[in-house]
C-alpha cells in the first residue's frame, strides 16, 4: 500500500480556501516526481521550464466538504474519465492539468493511467497507486475543522 498525505501549503499559493493542498505520495511531494519524470520529454520539446510546472489544487476543491478526491469531482476537472489532481500555475483549469483514473472499492482507493492532458508523455513510471480507503479518506478530513474557522 502506498501512504497518501495533505499538507495545506502557507505563503505564496494563496490565502484561507485559496491555499494549496499538497500531495504527499510515499513522503514525496507529486509535483516533485513529476519534474523528474517530465524533465527529458520537456528538454526534447525545447521548453524545459514546463517540467512539474503544476499547482495544488485549493483547500476549497481538495478537502471536505468538497468531493472532488472522495469520487464526486467537479466536471470542470473531470477529462476524458480521469480527475484532475494538479492544475497549471496560471491556476486555471484545463490549461495544463495533470490526471489519473480513481477507482474506489470497499477497502481500497486506486490511482492509475496518469496523463498531462496535453502531452502523450509516458507516465508509465509511476505505475499505480493504492491506497487504504479509511487512511486515505482521513486525509482530506483532518484539516477540515481548523479551515472552518479560518
Amino acid at each position: 500500500m502506498n501512504e497518501l498525505r495533505i499538507l495545506i501549503i502557507e505563503g505564496t499559493e494563496g490565502t484561507g480556501p485559496f491555499r494549496g493542498a499538497d500531495i504527499l505520495i510515499d513522503g514525496n511531494r507529486l509535483i516533485d516526481i513529476l519534474k523528474r519524470i517530465e524533465s527529458p520529454y520537456a528538454k526534447s520539446e525545447g521548453s524545459p521550464e514546463v517540467a512539474g510546472e503544476y499547482l495544488s489544487l485549493s483547500v476549497a476543491t481538495t478537502l471536505l466538504p468538497s468531493r472532488h478526491f472522495l469520487g464526486e469531482p467537479r466536471r470542470i476537472f473531470v477529462h476524458d474519465e480521469k480527475v484532475a489532481i494538479l492544475i497549471c500555475t496560471c491556476g486555471c483549469e484545463g490549461c495544463w492539468d495533470f490526471v489519473c483514473h480513481m477507482e474506489f472499492s470497499e477497502s481500497v482507493v486506486t490511482w492509475s493511467r496518469f496523463e498531462q492532458v496535453h502531452r502523450n508523455w509516458d507516465y508509465s513510471e509511476l505505475g499505480t497507486f493504492t491506497f487504504d480507503r479509511k487512511n486515505y479518506e482521513a486525509q482530506f478530513s483532518q484539516h477540515s475543522a481548523e479551515l472552518a474557522s479560518d
